[in-house]
């Protein structure tokens, strides 16, 4: 899948509060593409996004 479709996918995911599924696909991004500042930035969206919620799991970046 080419990597603006992944980003696509995951910001649908998002959408649908799909939050644990969207950081996995981001997270596979910068595991092939770790200098992709999209998915870098859209993943530390996400993790503050769960953190403020206090209702969801807090993500392990690997990268």
């Amino acid at each position: 899948m080419a990597v603006e479709t992944s980003l696509n996918h995951a910001k649908r995911l998002e959408n649908k509060s799909k939050l644990k599924d969207a950081a996995e696909i981001y997270s596979g991004i910068l595991a092939s593409f770790p200098k992709n500042t999209k998915a870098r930035a859209a993943l530390d969206a996400l993790a503050n996004r769960t953190d403020s919620a206090g209702d969801s799991p807090r993500f392990t970046r690997h990268f």
